[in-house]
């Protein structure tokens, strides 16, 4: 894993060595100097569906080959994606979501 732009763009390298892979978040900066607002400046997914996508597709493999680290690392990644999700209710519920507001 190689980052292009911290935080927002990484490449993943393929596991036969062919094509890399460009995964891209969502990128988004203060409208202004000192604004609490923000806009997208590059559009792209977000941490809660490459935690999803993980989820698929360790529980596929553990379908096809259960394992009890596969079991773990899906509880690990259940809980990731609970908090996220939690914490995105939160911020909507405050109404900071989307700004660069804590």
């Amino acid at each position: 894993m190689r980052a292009i732009v911290n935080g927002h763009t990484y490449v993943l390298p393929s596991v036969a060595g062919s094509q890399d892979q460009t995964l891209r978040f969502i990128h988004k900066v203060p409208i202004a100097e000192g604004s609490k607002e923000l806009r997208t400046i590059e559009d792209g997914t977000t941490t809660e569906n490459v935690i999803a996508c993980l989820l698929d597709r360790l529980r596929y493999l553990n379908r096809v080959n259960p394992c009890r680290d596969n079991s773990i690392a899906i509880t690990k990644l259940e809980d990731a994606l609970f908090r996220m999700e939690r914490r995105t209710k939160d911020r909507t519920e405050r109404g900071v979501e989307g700004t660069a507001s804590l």
